[in-house]
């Protein structure tokens, strides 16, 4: 990436990668449905070709091949599976004389070790056998920790697949049939950014990407620069502009209070801001599909064009909307993992926004506009900002300021927020007498009365006539 320093000069920040081999060097995959998966996990030298400049994106995934995926998804490396090839074997079929898969050795031990890939029976592994879809996917749910007890297999591995993102409409599903290697690329590189809440991915603990440590101006003057893969700030006073990030973008911890601008940034994954203050993360004219912001107190500024079409608050944050034409946040959902207590701010003008939290405190700044507002769990709803439409899904709901129009569900009670009482104001004609008496001396006026009526007022004009 292309750092602008103050004197224009520009220094080359390098993107480690893990693998000698490039999707430029393959001739099969252009093309292909899974194309660009392939392509980010060869970066990140969890994928290899056949050889002979193949990766055979539609030849079956072997299990020895599975086992290897597997251990790289959760952390393991080269270095772990050369040392767990010198240990005794979970099975009968796998030895170090193995003609053609005794590489695959320490690679099966170590899954093997982990539960993540069980054998045929019998001591049996069958490396070179095939995998279904259905079998690959549960190993996946096993490495994100996300089986549970009681689960049917496969109708319930593959319901909890469907629901964490790992089947998607890119995905051609046919449980029973074998899964190629192109489809199991596509599945391993959405485990990897499988969301947990308010959890790291294993993306972000392992393959953080372009790196930036340091203050200062990254990115062209003019043009854009594409960059294949994650970016990590971790770094307060950075400046992003005129970029094409091809994967995540993280804001890590490390920026503290920091501020980190955004100028026509385009991500094309999600970006994860778990760093900046209260004066704030900005982004102008730039495109998130999907934003997690996981820092209590951090403000986030959307202006010019940008459009953020969804975003997750797993904490307290300052959301505002000052975009040129329509809401800079199509989708705002606070999630039940919010802590209690946490306060979100709202300044703008924004389309729907979404609460699960029983422990947070929605505000909505004056002259600020929320079109749509669903509320899943008790909620306090402050400031004198306006809602038009209210959907109501709980008890314990109040406002500051009533919603246009609501829509409370069946068995939902709702309690409106009381109106005020008018106030009765008499005329001088029918007010009661009191029969005041009065001290008038050249420093004050005293006056007082028995049975004096609640809010009652008296005019005293001294002057030469009365």
């Amino acid at each position: 990436m292309i750092r602008r320093t103050a004197t224009g000069l520009l220094i080359m920040i390098m993107l480690i990668g893990f693998s000698g081999l490039t999707y430029a060097d393959l001739a099969d995959i252009a093309g292909t449905p899974h194309e660009r998966s392939i392509r980010q996990l060869i970066d990140y030298g969890i994928l290899e070709g056949h050889g002979d400049d193949q990766f055979s994106p539609e030849t079956p995934l072997t299990r020895a091949e599975a086992a290897k995926v597997a251990a790289l998804l959760v952390g393991h490396r080269t270095e772990d599976a050369t040392h767990f090839h010198m240990d005794l074997s979970f099975f009968d079929d796998v030895h170090s004389g193995m003609e053609r898969h005794g590489w695959a050795l320490g690679w099966i031990n170590l899954i093997a070790r982990r539960d993540l890939i069980q054998g045929r029976g019998d001591g049996v592994y069958d490396p070179g056998g095939t995998l279904t879809m259905s079998e690959w996917v549960t190993i996946l749910i096993r490495i994100l920790d996300r089986d549970e007890p009681g689960m049917q297999w496969p109708d319930d591995y593959e319901a909890m697949a469907r629901r964490i993102g790992l089947i998607d409409d890119g995905l051609e599903w046919d449980g029973p049939a074998p899964v190629d290697r192109g489809a199991m690329a596509h599945m391993a590189l959405r485990t990897l950014r499988a969301g947990r809440g308010g959890h790291l991915t294993l993306e972000e603990i392992y393959f953080p990407g372009t790196v930036i440590d340091e203050p200062g101006t990254y990115g062209p003057e003019e043009g854009i620069e594409v960059i294949d893969g994650n970016v990590t700030i971790r770094s307060r006073d950075v400046v992003l502009e005129n970029v094409d990030i091809r994967g995540s973008l993280f804001l890590d911890p490390s920026v503290g209070d920091g501020d980190v601008g955004l100028v026509n940034v385009e991500v094309r994954d999600r970006a994860i801001f778990r760093g900046g203050g209260p004066d704030s993360v900005t982004l102008e004219d730039s495109s998130l599909p999907e934003l997690l912001v996981d820092r209590d107190g951090v403000r986030v500024v959307a202006s010019g064009t940008t459009r953020v079409s969804a975003v997750r608050l797993d904490s307290g944050a300052v959301l505002v909307s000052a975009t040129t034409e329509t809401s800079g946040y199509e989708t705002i959902t606070v999630s039940e993992e919010i802590p209690e207590g946490s306060k979100i701010t709202l300044s703008g003008s924004f389309e729907n926004v979404e609460s699960s939290s029983s422990g947070a405190e929605i505000a909505i700044e004056a002259d600020s506009t929320v079109e749509n507002m669903t509320l899943n769990a008790p909620t306090s709803i402050t400031g004198s900002g306006t809602i038009t439409t209210a959907t109501i899904n709980s008890d314990d709901v109040s406002f500051e300021r009533e919603p246009e129009e609501m829509d409370v569900s069946e068995g939902v009670t709702y309690d409106p927020t009381p109106e005020p009482e008018p106030v009765t104001r008499r005329s001088r004609s029918t007010a009661p007498s009191f029969n005041p008496s009065i001290w008038v001396d050249h420093e004050r006026t005293t006056v007082q009365g028995e049975d004096w009526p609640s809010g009652s007022e008296v005019t005293i004009t001294i002057g030469e006539e009365a």
